[in-house]
């Protein structure tokens, strides 16, 4: 029970600190940046998304070594979990909360699938906050937007 506590601290930690920095830097890239209104928003937001599949990748790694190199429980499912393609899998369906519901974990792993679950509700809330902060800004400053 303490390993799978201590994995999803770590884990919880290292993404919370990636989505900062990368909402952090995205804000003075764009601000630097000399493109229109437009190509600034369509940066960030591809930008975003690349910062949440970084986060992704990192539960399903700790996915992968959990069912690998300790007990602390496994996946059930329709298909066996067993490499790290069916992690990745698994971690974009939890991280986005769709759960499809095809791969169930068992055992002290459910803690940490839950953790990405919540984690992502509230990591795509704090990209969309990010978002609309940033829309607001250079829609307000679109010179084609000036007047309405």
């Amino acid at each position: 029970m303490f390993s799978i506590i201590a994995l999803t601290l770590l884990i919880l930690l290292l993404c919370v600190a990636i989505h900062y920095e990368f909402l952090f830097r995205l804000s003075g890239i764009i601000e630097r940046a000399r493109f229109p209104a437009r190509i600034n928003v369509m940066l960030a937001i591809c930008l975003a998304i690349v910062a949440h599949v970084v986060e992704i990748w990192i539960f399903a790694l700790g996915y992968y070594l959990s069912l690998h190199f300790t007990q602390l429980g496994g996946f059930i499912g329709e298909q066996p979990v067993a490499d790290i393609w069916d992690c990745l899998y698994l971690s974009f369906v939890c991280y986005s909360t769709l759960g499809f519901g095809d791969i169930i974990p068992v055992g002290w792993v459910r803690f940490l699938v839950g953790t990405e679950a919540m984690m992502g509700l509230v990591f795509i809330a704090w990209t969309a906050s990010f978002m609309y902060i940033q829309m607001e800004r250079y829609w307000q400053t679109d010179p084609r937007r000036a007047g309405r």
